[in-house]
């Protein structure tokens, strides 16, 4: 039977050995028996997209920035999240919550810009020569995690920019999963 998992798995085709546990596009196939001749049942995880994008960044001296992430977020696994069109070599700070909320900085001196999350912790990047901060991280392998919500937003140095000071990303909303 085939749902509307989005996969570059075809179905009807003939998988033999060394199909088991591909990890295409984030899925994983966890089981593979022939039905008969030359028709086989796949059991793939789920492998929705696991980020969410929510609001928008406001326009910095290099354009506007866009935060977004990179990995299946499956436990056990890392996931990578990168912010561009930053002024380069700058300070980067990536913000990590649990809430997806929605408040306008203009009253602490960055018109234009919103926060989207209320961080319990942050990591310290540095954008390269070409305006773009990276940052990861590592999800431990542990069925208790499965469809935790972790939501990011980056905030960049920007001198001149706005009284702030600071640049803002949109806020990237992350599931996890398990294997």
């Amino acid at each position: 039977m085939q749902d509307d998992i989005t996969s570059r798995t075809w179905w009807g085709e003939f998988y033999g050995t060394g199909f088991n546990l591909d990890d295409d596009h984030g899925g994983r196939v966890v089981g593979l028996a022939q039905q008969s001749p030359g028709a086989y049942a796949i059991t793939l995880i789920d492998n929705r997209n696991p980020f969410l994008t929510y609001g928008i960044g406001c326009a910095g001296s290099h354009g506007q920035s866009v935060h977004s992430g990179y990995g299946n977020a499956m436990t056990g696994t890392q996931i990578s999240y990168r912010a561009d069109h930053l002024w380069p070599w700058t300070i980067a700070i990536l913000f990590y919550g649990d809430t997806t909320t929605y408040f306008p900085l203009a009253g602490i001196g960055a018109p234009g810009c919103n926060g989207y999350t209320v961080p319990f912790t942050s990591t310290t990047h540095f954008a390269n020569g070409s305006g773009v901060a990276t940052g990861a991280v590592n999800v431990p392998l542990n069925a208790s995690l499965q469809g935790l919500v972790l939501t990011s937003q980056v905030a960049a140095l920007d001198p001149g920019l706005n009284q702030l000071g600071m640049q803002f990303s949109n806020a990237l909303v992350t599931t996890v999963r398990h294997w």
